[in-house]
């Protein structure tokens, strides 16, 4: 089997394994369906050119997290969307990536409730196991205030999963 071969075979493996890991993580981020199977793809091109160049891949989840951040900060930078994400990120609920899970599916439903940065910080957080630096970085905010927002962001998701939150505008759940 020459190096191409083994290169396609690796490709379409990790494809496999981590499709659902990349697509998932760009749903949550955006409403368009389209644009998260889009980004996705572009996460396996540059995986493939890595490859290809000769990169050794020895954790594919961190390393597919960076290409996340990586490919989701330069989509919004050619939207014209840093700093400030818009209003259209991140707003529309998202596919589970297990739907059959019941606390994943509670948590989905008052994540898409979150302010659209607060929420691209939980999901960098806490799906993308992003730094709260790579995060910063991403949305064009100071760590500290990253670090704020996380906080508040918490906050809300546990008083709405408690039945005790309010919306965007202070009302009652």
């Amino acid at each position: 089997m020459n190096r191409k071969s083994r290169l396609n075979k690796t490709v379409e493996s990790i494809w496999r394994d981590w499709q659902p890991y990349v697509f998932g993580a760009f749903a949550r981020m955006f409403p368009d369906r389209s644009t998260a199977d889009d980004l996705t793809q572009d996460v396996f091109v540059a995986l493939s050119e890595a490859l290809q160049r000769g990169a050794t891949i020895t954790n594919v989840r961190p390393y597919l997290s960076r290409l996340i951040g990586r490919t989701t900060r330069a989509y919004l930078k050619r939207r014209g969307r840093i700093p400030g994400v818009s209003e259209e990120i991140l707003d529309a609920p998202a596919p589970s990536p297990n739907p059959f899970h019941e606390n994943l599916e509670r948590v989905n439903g008052v994540l898409h409730r979150l302010p659209p940065v607060e929420r691209l910080v939980i999901v960098g957080c806490h799906y993308l196991q992003l730094s709260r630096e790579e995060i910063a970085e991403l949305v064009g905010l100071p760590v500290r205030t990253v670090s704020r927002r996380y906080a508040r962001a918490i906050s809300r998701l546990r008083g709405w999963l408690d039945g005790e939150g309010s919306d965007r505008q202070g009302n009652s759940v």
